[in-house]
Order: C-alpha cells, then sequence, then structure tokens
C-alpha cells in the first residue's frame, strides 16, 4: 500500500477513535508489521511490510494496534482488547502469520548441522544460536554446541 495513503488513513482512523494525542509513525522493522508504543503514544508500521501488503491488511493492521491504545497496556490480547478490536471493526487475531501477508526477502539464512532446518534472518548474530528443535530433542531443552546454526548469504 502507498505509504502516504496509509499515514492518511492511520490520521483518520486516530481521529475517529479519539487518539488525537497520539501519533503515528513508520519504522524500519522487517519481520513484525505494527507496534503500540505507549510510554511515547506511538503507532508505528514497518514501511516495508506496508508497501508489500494490500491496503485491507493494512488497515487491519492500524486497527489493531488502535485497540491496543484504547484499552491500555496491561490487556495485551486479552478479552478486553479482543472485545475492542471486534467493536472497532477488526480482526481479533493476535497477528498476522507470516504465511498471510508478503514478507521481504531475508538476507541471511540459519541452517541447522544436524536436521538441516533453514531459518530465514535479516542479520547474522552476534551471539551464539543453536536449532531449538533439535536442542529439545536431543539435549533436554539446553544449548548445545553441536547444533549451532550455519549463516549463509540467501
Amino acid at each position: 500500500m502507498n505509504l502516504n495513503a496509509t499515514a492518511t488513513l492511520a490520521r483518520q482512523l486516530f481521529a475517529q477513535y479519539d487518539l488525537e494525542n497520539w501519533q503515528f509513525k513508520f519504522d524500519h522493522a522487517r519481520t513484525r508489521f505494527g507496534c503500540c508504543n505507549f510510554s511515547t503514544k506511538t503507532i508505528s508500521l514497518s514501511k516495508i511490510l506496508t508497501e508489500l501488503n494490500s491496503p485491507q491488511k493494512v488497515r487491519d493492521t492500524i486497527l489493531h494496534e488502535i485497540a491496543h491504545a484504547l484499552v491500555g497496556k496491561n490487556h495485551a490480547h486479552d478479552k478486553a482488547w479482543k472485545e475492542k478490536i471486534l467493536a472497532i471493526g477488526g480482526c481479533a487475531e493476535r497477528c498476522f502469520r507470516k504465511s498471510e501477508i508478503e514478507m521481504p526477502q531475508s538476507k541471511f539464512v540459519a541452517v541447522c548441522p544436524n536436521c538441516h532446518a533453514e531459518f530465514p534472518t535479516f542479520r547474522r548474530h552476534k551471539k551464539k544460536v543453536a536449532c531449538r528443535g533439535c536442542c529439545q530433542k536431543f539435549n533436554r531443552g539446553k544449548f548445545s554446541f553441536e547444533f549451532l546454526l550455519e549463516f549463509r548469504a540467501n
């Protein structure tokens, strides 16, 4: 969706739900679509995910974050939040699954040397990271260098 149209839509929805004292902005997130920050009274959307996805998914994400702003920070995705999101015309799902939205191509792939599972990622991790599945299955959930992920360019 166009960024200017998104910002206009967000401002209209903020006015509709009496959030004039809240700010809207775009951020550089690549793995989450929206964020509601109570300390700065800011709702932000991922610039890249906004550009990649449909107006309906963008609108649903804005409404999702507005519902958080309306119910307050102590509710997360509880019953009060679900009631509010339904009342304002949004979907009561917690968030989109990555398979339901367009995602940017990751820069790297982390590969498990044991099970060969691949995990897309946007950065090489500075800390040592092991395959969670293999650690749980073969090492009682504890970190093991045996399952250390190997990073390669995607």
